[in-house]
């Protein structure tokens, strides 16, 4: 009778127990009703808008019914995701036990026990906000679920509302992502590939880590084979297949290469995964031009110019450098494309440095010839020469030569330093003088970059997507900064500005003149051989934007030499021009208060590669060019004269030989490779000819010299 009564006492314990648990769950969850047209929307808990306010859908609007669906997907998802999904009424006890075990003995809480059903409510109904409300919540509406509806119209929608990562809703989009095919037509070696981005889309997508997905899709086969619902021959024959990524998905969806960027920044940002991200109710706002990224989608699709290899064009905001328009059809993040630069680095990476050193200006002149540093024997394009050329030509012809001979003048180290400031990062393999022809790699937003803080005279920031984050609860928890650091000196930005300007004009991004304002533009060509190229570039920049242009080859693949940075991307910049800027846009690059203009003497620039200036009212043949106001050229044609001569060589050394006059005094220079006037010698004649030999000109050229008589 006693244990009878303690019995009793513990039953009536339990059931009030009970009772108290079924009263707090229905007080916690009693506001929390179903609605159908959740599960039937395209809509996501995430908010993503662009630079008006208003909403970018993330979701295409095609939906896939079960029946389109391969069952080599559907059996797949099931048996990796809830294996007693058609026999359980939304929740999993038996699920829900195990791993409440095996996290009691690993004292965490790593082992989850949510069913498909519970996935498709926590989805479309809850954030990922980790509480027992939620939870309970969960649980309620996914036994609703269950008796509303039939299994396989659950399974349909769930899969029509799974998030697979970079901005990938739903299984039609997944399967255009990955294998440019439809949900029916997937086999079951592809399913596997599917199925397991779920668990980690950014370590186990194929479009970013082909191993991970691999590595998943093994362990998938493997517990499909163990679960024994397909016979091993068929396992077998999905292990040996050959898997190919193929992205069709871009032709979907004309945000869906600037909504993965930036779902992957807010993931750098806020230190979560995408998928909380877009499950937690986040308000993200954009700096997207939807009109003219719509524009450049419907451009870049419909050009037969670019049917082959990849692209990425893109338009970004020099005032606080947000990106407005972003189109590419690289199944990778933009961080993810790491191409060779070509010559769009040589202003970064031999002429600025060198500006910044001042051992250059832009018309200093420079010996184009054949070169062997140590070795190294870069050519020109088409294997021409050009003789004594000027930094300027130099940059606006995309010469190779001056500009290796410029950064060995610089120093890589000094380089490879200037660059880091602007956000370019060299590898230590890539530190060797190959650097002034663009040998290291970058992706499209981080070289676009570099050139914004020329635009914005030295200024730089990188690129962004997302301007600001709002939480569920309506607090700002990021707000992207305004301004950005100054890493140029403004005077050298401007004088890179002002030759790049003339690039647009006559240079390499001729294709660019015509139009009624600045725009300063550099181009660059990877060479994949005779005839053949795997990168073609043009970046450029008015006042206000910077737009660039990218086509690219695939893996093992090549261009044919109409890829260009000269031709198609340029091309392709003019189009971004001409949406960007009406014709009453008429924005100028000012001169910065450092520098002046002056004229120079263009026969002695030529003849002897002496900068002597000019006066303003001066009617000798000239050429401008903007100086620093500390190290401008002192000597006046008009003031000097200068004397012709004669340079022999004589065994090792250079004889330089003029006429002259009894008494009159003459001075002998030699300008070095870098613009540099180094006096040679000064004489008072005693006679009517001079013979000088110069004996420390080992091996230096016989033109660089200029003798002047001292009025």
């Amino acid at each position: 009778m006693k244990i009878a009564k303690i019995l009793l006492v513990i039953l009536l314990i339990l059931v009030f127990l009970a009772g108290i648990g079924l009263l707090t769950c229905y007080l916690l969850t009693k506001d929390v009703e179903l609605d159908v047209s959740k599960l039937e929307s395209r809509q996501t808990n995430v908010k993503i808008l662009d630079s008006k306010g208003n909403d970018i859908p993330i979701k295409n609007n095609i939906y896939t019914p079960i029946s389109e669906i391969s069952d080599d997907i559907t059996s797949t998802f099931v048996s990796v995701e809830d294996k007693r999904f058609y026999n359980h009424g939304g929740i999993d006890t038996t699920r829900i036990l195990s791993a409440s075990v095996k996290n009691l003995f690993s004292w965490s809480f790593k082992e989850g026990a949510s069913t498909i059903t519970q996935q498709l409510i926590k989805n479309t109904h809850f954030t990922n906000e980790k509480t027992i409300t939620r939870k309970l919540g969960e649980i309620k509406l996914a036994l609703d679920l269950e008796r509303k509806y039939t299994k396989d119209q659950i399974l349909e929608m769930y899969l029509n509302v799974v998030y697979f990562g970079s901005g990938i809703y739903g299984i039609h989009d997944a399967c255009l992502a990955y294998f440019d095919k439809l949900p029916n037509q997937i086999n079951l070696s592809e399913a596997c590939i599917i199925a397991g981005v779920v668990k980690n889309p950014s370590k186990n997508s194929p479009i970013t880590n082909i191993e991970g997905a691999k590595q998943r899709q093994n362990i998938i086969l493997n517990l499909l084979e163990k679960q024994g619902n397909i016979n091993k021959n068929t396992i077998d024959s999905a292990r040996n297949y050959n898997i190919i990524i193929k992205n069709g998905l871009t032709e979907s969806n004309y945000t869906h290469s600037y909504l993965k960027n930036a779902l992957a920044e807010c993931s750098q940002i806020l230190g979560i995964s995408e998928s909380e991200i877009v499950n937690n109710g986040y308000k993200i706002s954009t700096f997207l031009d939807s009109n003219m990224q719509k524009i450049m989608y419907d451009k870049a699709v419909n050009n037969t110019d670019i049917s082959e290899g990849y692209f990425t064009y893109a338009t970004l905001n020099n005032q606080g450098v947000g990106t407005s328009t972003y189109v590419s059809n690289v199944p990778l993040l933009d961080s993810e494309i790491n191409r060779q630069a070509g010559s769009t680095i040589k202003p970064f990476s031999a002429y600025l440095p060198a500006f910044s050193q001042r051992i250059i200006t832009p018309l200093t002149q420079i010996l184009d010839e054949k070169i062997n540093i140590n070795g190294y024997s870069p050519n020109n394009y088409n294997g021409v020469y050009h003789g004594n050329v000027s930094i300027s030509d130099s940059i606006i012809n995309s010469y190779n030569i001056p500009s290796v001979k410029v950064l060995e003048k610089v120093g890589i180290d000094y380089s490879v330093d200037y660059m880091s400031k602007i956000g370019i990062d060299i590898s230590e393999n890539e530190k060797n003088l190959s650097l002034a022809l663009g040998s290291n790699s970058v992706n499209p937003l981080q070289i676009a970059s570099s050139y914004t803080a020329l635009a914005n005279y030295g200024n730089y920031k990188s690129a962004s997507f997302v301007s600001n984050i709002i939480d569920v609860n309506g607090n700002i928890i990021y707000q992207a900064e305004k301004e950005g650091i100054q890493v140029i000196d403004k005077n050298d930005a401007f004088m890179m500005t002002d030759i790049l300007l003339k690039t647009s004009k006559s240079g390499t991004g001729k294709k660019l003149n015509g139009f009624g304002y600045d725009i300063a533009s550099k181009t660059g060509t990877v060479s994949a051989g005779i005839g053949k190229n795997s990168d073609g570039w043009c970046i450029a920049y008015t006042k206000s934007h910077t737009m660039i242009a990218w086509h690219g080859a695939k893996l093992d693949e090549t261009l044919d030499n109409t890829h260009s940075g000269s031709n198609y991307p340029t091309l392709m910049v003019r189009e971004m021009c001409e949406l960007l800027h009406d014709s009453t846009y008429a924005e100028k690059f000012n001169p910065s208060d450092g520098v002046t203009l002056c004229k120079i003497n263009l026969e002695e620039l030529k003849k002897n590669q002496l900068l002597l200036r000019l006066p303003e009212d001066t009617n000798i043949p000239y050429e401008s060019c903007y100086f620093y106001n500390d190290d401008l050229p002192e000597n006046y044609s008009n003031e000097e004269i200068s004397i012709p001569f004669t340079v022999t060589r004589k065994g090792i050394y250079n004889m330089i030989e003029f006429s002259c006059e009894t008494n009159e005094t003459y001075q002998i220079f030699k300008t070095d490779l870098f613009g540099k006037s180094v006096m040679v010698r000064e004489i008072i004649a005693n006679g009517n000819f001079i013979s000088i030999l110069d004996t420390a000109s080992i091996f230096y050229p016989v033109g660089n010299y200029h003798i002047m008589k001292d009025n």
